[in-house]
This record gives structure tokens, sequence and C-alpha cells, in this order.
């Protein structure tokens, strides 16, 4: 689903990509600060790598989910540097009374240096070892040993270098445009990627003087909830673009399914119980192109009630009037 379900919004870890200042040198010499870079970066830059494992393994929740992964998110923590504790969270359950966490559909624990993976009790006891794809797990642990050279070159760059404001560009060419946690080459994501004609948001561009590389430039973007960096070959502004993107305008729009959810949040598109829907043949209202891939914000009023529905519908189950 390509970059897509990168970061799930469920996700409770927070870490911006400029955020920590922590050089690879130091963690031999502080423990406490290497802990820091494996709960802040890499459970940030290897969330995805990390899924990947939970979702090869015949843990039944993953077993469950592996065909919607959208709906699982992660709130994993590390204890020490060898052992990760993950609750496994659906993205679509209530939140717990009282609490601003969602209730743990189950726990795990992976264990880095012997790349094992247990389910674990409330107390983090392990109960029983799972099955899993073992090159994932190294896949995994690959990505922490480049995040410890990447979080060097973030820390290169500065804050300052970011910009609140960000304008629209499309990704060109003909192949896949792979984010980077860092802008350069060694920094490449080996699983996450945009595709031609997605729309990112670009925040700004990076010198190749800035990372004293004489080869490639780099922007940095977000698309949906993920955010990366991009080789600035690999994007264009619309207006430099000789065709015509094809995006939903604002407007009257006709339901081309039998039935269309409305989704408070695109991001995960949850489907509840009276859960509001409209059925094939409804006329819906575009509030504006896409904000969030793969969906549009819209309106719908019901010609026998007159009841008002607003929120976020599919755009493939919808055509213009």
């Amino acid at each position: 689903m390509y970059m897509r379900h990168l970061l799930k919004i469920a996700v409770l870890l927070t870490t911006t990509l400029h955020s920590i200042s922590v050089s690879a040198n130091e963690y031999a010499q502080d423990d406490e600060s290497y802990l820091q870079f494996l709960n802040e970066e890499v459970s940030y830059y290897c969330y995805s790598e990390l899924e990947n494992l939970i979702l090869s393994s015949n843990y039944p929740p993953a077993v469950k989910y592996k065909k919607s992964s959208d709906r699982v998110s992660m709130d994993a923590s590390y204890q020490d540097e060898n052992i990760l504790e993950i609750g496994i969270i659906d993205s679509c359950s209530d939140y717990l009374p009282g609490e601003q966490l969602q209730r743990p559909i189950g726990t795990l624990s992976y264990l880095l240096r012997s790349n094992t993976l247990w389910t674990t009790d409330s107390d983090g006891r392990k109960l029983k070892q799972l099955a899993f794809d073992k090159k994932l797990g190294e896949q995994y642990q690959n990505c922490i040993k480049r995040e410890q050279f990447c979080s060097q070159r973030r820390e290169q760059i500065g804050s300052e270098f970011f910009s609140p404001k960000s304008d629209t560009w499309v990704v060109v060419g003909e192949k896949k445009a792979y984010f980077h946690s860092a802008p350069t080459p060694e920094c490449k994501s080996n699983i996450n990627f945009v595709i031609p004609n997605d729309k990112v948001k670009v925040f700004n561009q990076l010198a190749n003087s800035m990372i004293d590389d004489e080869e490639n430039e780099y922007v940095f973007v977000s698309y949906g909830r993920a955010r990366g960096w991009l080789n600035v070959e690999s994007v264009s502004k619309p207006e430099d673009i000789y065709y015509k993107l094809e995006e939903p305008s604002k407007g009257n729009y006709r339901v081309k399914e039998k039935r269309l959810y409305f989704y408070e949040d695109p991001a995960l598109a949850c489907e509840k119980p009276g859960q509001p829907y409209v059925i094939e043949g409804d006329s819906v209202w575009l509030f504006s192109a896409q904000e969030f891939p793969g969906f549009a914000y819209a309106s719908y009023t019901n010609p026998n009630t007159g009841t008002f529905t607003t929120g976020w519908l599919r755009i493939n189950g919808l055509e213009k009037e």
C-alpha cells in the first residue's frame, strides 16, 4: 500500500525528523543516550520494518489484520538495549475510560540479540515464542544500524532549515521514489516509497552543499501522515508538468458504489456500527481536491430527512456528475 500506511495515526511515538541531537559516537559512552536513540529515532524511522516483522508472525492478531494493516498500530518501547516491548493496538478500537490511550489487543517482546519474538503477559513475562520471517528481523536490525549514521546527518541540518509553509509538488518519472530518513543516499529506505502522480507537500529544499553531496539534492516532504526526504529529481512543481493531473475538483459528485462510508479520519478509515454512509446514485458535494491520498472531504444532504452529513469519502467511489 506504498507509503500510505507507513505511519499509522495511532502511533504514539511522535519524534520529528530534526528533534534529536545524539551522535553515534556518544552511544558507546552513554547507555542512556543510546536508549533514547532506540526509543525515539529508531521507533520512528524503523516503524515499517518492525511492522513487517510483526505481520509476518503467527501471532493471532497479526494473522487477523494482515490484509488490513492500516488498522494495526504499535506502542513500542525499549526497556534496555536488547528488549523491545510492543503493545499491539487496533486503531479503530475505543479509548480506555479516562485515558488518552487505546486498549492494546496484545503485547509482545522482541529480543534484538537473539532475533526472537515472544508473547508476554501484563508484567512483561515471556509466555510463548512466535514464528516469523527471520529476514525481516534482520532488516529491522539493519535499519537500526543505518539510523545511527542517519541521525548524525539530521543533526547537521538543524531545525532552522524547516519551514512551516508548504507547496504541493508531484512525483514524476516512471519508477517508485523512495523516502530517505536523512538527505543522503545512505539513508534510503528499502520499503517506503511514493509512486508517479502522487502529490506531496514540500516544505523546503536542501542544497547539496549543506550535506557534502555533489550529486544529489533533496526535498523534505509529507505524504498523508508520512514525512521524509525525496531526491529532488523525483518530484516537480505542477506548473512544470506538461500533462494535466487527474484529481477531483470541488463540486457535485455521484456515488458509484453500493455503499460508501464517511470517515472521521482518512488515515484510519474505521468502519463502526452506526457509521453514516451514502449509496449508489446519491449526490454529494466535494469541498476540495484530495487533501489526503485517496480521500476527499464531502457533504451529503438526505433529500427525505434533510439530515446533513460531512466526512471523508474514498475518491474511487465517486464520479463527476
